[in-house]
């Protein structure tokens, strides 16, 4: 306490508090205005009132009216006790402060004025030179910036699409910011503008539920708020009364029937609603898209890296729930802008149309210095004896099933509802090969189910069960065998690059694309480091257990995070540098994902990604395909949102034309010249839709922030 009483900004705080509990009630006991008061003490609040000549005897009432007068008399007073102490501070000029600014690359970076000032006159001050610098830079200028503690201040980007959101979009946007770029921080910024204006605000954040905790984390940092997410003890009236409410996006909908939460939850009106990888109500005939359509917001924002998964129609569900009837009913929509099943057809037009609700901040436009990223072919060139054998037994036994059951198809559904025929046998017959590249016993696994199901499906319409016959006798023989690291090269291989990174005390995930891969190389990685901490981390994992796993992770000195592609979005890991793509995904949008959980704002360290690739198999001829040919494949599959991204529904399509070539191929070495000879018109043919268009590149849905 200063000489003459408390300073001005206690006594400000206690009358914020006694303003706020006079709109409920007459009295409170003294014990229940201290704990009010979180900013200080409760020793140094007693005693606060006390020289402000407030009665805090023990087992008083406080009447909350008479205090407050009693304190709003003793403002003046402390006033000029700031101002007298202030006639000593030394404040810079606008033009001093605008020069320290620094620039790339920390000229991303926002200045943080009148920040650890404790005077009243240096703040207001500091505030003047605020505004100063305002004027001269208005697409910084945002109050919820302020809000930031400590010395933590957002990137520019940040800000200018927080401000644009909120001031230019009036709250109703699409916020696509590339992989990496702090979508969260964005969100967070404009809830907090929203409570510079309105204390009593309300905001509704929905997130995936492995992500929540990341949430809980952020926005306590940078914001010092306590997001409220466990709502397991709190009645159904406390839950109406929460301003602010963090949870899964899952568990507010429910199941769909009207459970007390979600109905709760749609009868209030929000003035924010936020939800994180919004691409997951992408779909109009799914709860969520029900859900989030039901829900009643003044604001809405929306946060997804990648708004276009599968076709033009996820950009018209994406606005719908945005702001309905923005692009008008889907048969309109479908008649004016979509071509086919998949294609959008005016490119050009439907982005202007979309402008207005859309933001998004690319990171060759941000001048942050991103980690530099070191790439590592990781090849296994030979076979151990017994992989040889089994992979080459493999190839005969799936050729010669196809070749006596080329006619046998399935129906498959499109986009439209429309139904086209491809061949299901291929497509069992690629993932087999797909995970024999990454594990024997992952593909046998297999073997065992879907693809036998299939073969017997066969031998009862043909009447011949020979084929059925040898892939039972192929899984017992290969059942039985021994598949350590003595019999498999690419385990191996992951052995050898495991104990090089433990020795150099690095933090590293294994990325995996089949369960029981995961599984056996938990076991493999244990067995041999005892002394270091091996974490699994998969979809069948409850939140408890994934939030234990990251947790884990970042707590061991050397450790190493296994994961399934469950962990290959949403995840913040900026704290490890290095990823093992030991299988690598069909899409490389999914490598582009698993990078960027390392490769973030705040990771100061280079990147390093080693990719696994085995000769000779269908793991390698993917990679030529979609890596080396990744131009063609472009200018085939067209750019959606990120540079490596190849939609999900075009990887089936390659899957099922790649799975063609390989079946017909006379042996290995034709295959391989198959695969490397492919070019663009085989590409074409494949994906099929965008033939009617020649050579012309379908929609690069590249987003910029509006001017």
């Amino acid at each position: 306490m200063t000489a003459g009483g408390p300073p001005l900004g206690r006594i400000l705080t206690y009358v914020r508090v006694l303003e706020r509990l006079r709109k409920r009630e007459d009295s409170v006991s003294v014990p229940s205005f201290v704990d009010a008061v979180e900013e200080f003490p409760p020793k140094t609040v007693r005693s606060d009132l006390r020289a402000l000549g407030v009665d805090v005897r023990t087992g008083s009432a406080l009447d909350v009216h008479a205090a407050y007068w009693s304190i709003v008399k003793n403002v003046p007073a402390a006033e000029q006790r700031e101002i007298n102490e202030g006639a000593r501070l030394s404040v810079p000029t606008a033009d001093e402060t605008l020069a320290k600014i620094p620039r790339s690359p920390a000229e991303s970076h926002v200045a943080n004025f009148g920040r650890g000032k404790e005077s009243a006159v240096a703040a207001a001050q500091a505030l003047d030179l605020s505004f100063d610098v305002a004027a001269e830079h208005p697409d910084l200028f945002l109050l919820g910036h302020g809000r930031m503690q400590g010395s933590h201040v957002a990137f520019r980007h940040q800000v200018t699409t927080a401000r644009n959101v909120a001031e230019d979009m009036r709250g109703l946007a699409i916020v696509a910011d590339e992989v990496g770029l702090g979508k969260t921080n964005v969100a967070a910024l404009i809830l907090e503008d929203i409570l510079t204006e309105d204390p009593y605000a309300t905001a509704l954040v929905l997130v995936p539920a492995n992500v929540k905790p990341q949430w809980i984390e952020e926005v306590s940092r940078f914001f010092g708020r306590e997001l409220l997410s466990d709502i397991k003890n709190l009645s159904y009236s406390e839950l109406e009364s929460t301003p602010i409410l963090l949870l899964s996006l899952d568990q507010a909908k429910g199941t769909g029937k009207d459970t007390a939460l979600s109905e709760m939850l749609r009868k209030r009106m929000w003035d924010l609603l936020v939800v994180d990888e919004a691409h997951d109500c992408r779909n109009a005939d799914r709860l969520r898209f029900r859900f989030v359509y039901s829900l009643r917001a003044r604001r809405r924002v929306f946060l997804t890296a990648t708004p276009i998964h599968n076709s033009g129609y996820d950009m018209f569900n994406l606005a719908t729930l945005l702001k309905p009837g923005y692009l008008g009913q889907r048969r309109f929509f479908a008649e004016k802008h979509m071509a086919g099943d998949r294609i959008i057809k005016d490119n050009d037009v439907l982005q202007r149309r979309l402008a207005p609700l859309m933001a998004r901040s690319l990171r060759r436009e941000t001048d942050i210095l991103f980690a530099k990223r070191n790439f590592t072919l990781v090849e296994i060139t030979e076979f151990k004896p017994a992989e040889e054998v089994i992979y080459d037994e493999l190839l005969v036994l799936l050729k010669g099933i196809y070749s006596r059951h080329m006619g046998a198809a399935a129906k498959v559904s499109r986009a439209s509802g429309m139904a086209q025929h491809v061949s299901q046998f291929v497509l069992i017959a690629m993932l087999v090969l797909r995970e024999m590249a990454s594990h024997p016993l992952a593909a046998i696994h297999t073997l065992s189910t879907a693809l036998r199901k299939r073969v017997e499906d066969l031998a009862s319409i043909t009447r011949d069960d020979s084929d059925l016959v040898k892939l039972d006798a192929f899984i017992a023989c290969y059942t039985s065998q021994p598949w350590d690291a003595a019999h498999h090269a690419k385990s191996q291989r992951l052995l050898d690059l495991a104990a090089e990174l433990f020795a150099r005390d690095e933090k590293f995930i294994v990325y995996v694309n089949y369960l029981k891969t995961h599984e056996l190389l938990m076991k493999a990685l244990a067995a041999q480091n005892p002394d270091c901490a091996v974490i699994g981390y998969r979809g069948t994992q409850d939140q408890d257990e994934k939030t234990g796993a990251r947790t884990a992770f970042k707590g061991e000195t050397k450790a190493c995070l296994i994961s399934t592609d469950a962990g290959g979005q949403g995840l913040n890991l900026q704290f490890a540098r290095t990823i093992v793509n030991y299988d690598f995904p069909w899409n490389p949008m999914r490598v582009e994902q698993r990078i960027g959980r390392v490769d973030r704002v705040g990771q100061d360290r280079d990147v390093s990604i080693y990719n696994f690739r085995t000769r000779g198999t269908v793991e390698e001829y993917v990679q030529i395909v979609l890596t080396k040919k990744l131009k063609e494949c472009r200018s085939v599959l067209g750019e959606f949102m990120s540079p490596m991204q190849v939609e999900k529904v075009y990887e089936d399509k390659l899957t099922m034309g790649i799975g063609r070539a390989l079946m017909e191929s006379r042996d290995a070495a034709d295959m391989r010249r198959r695969m490397i000879s492919l070019g663009e018109d085989e590409l074409r043919q494949y994906v099929g839709d965008y033939g009617q268009y020649g050579k012309i590149t379908p929609p690069d849905w590249t987003w910029r922030p509006r001017s």
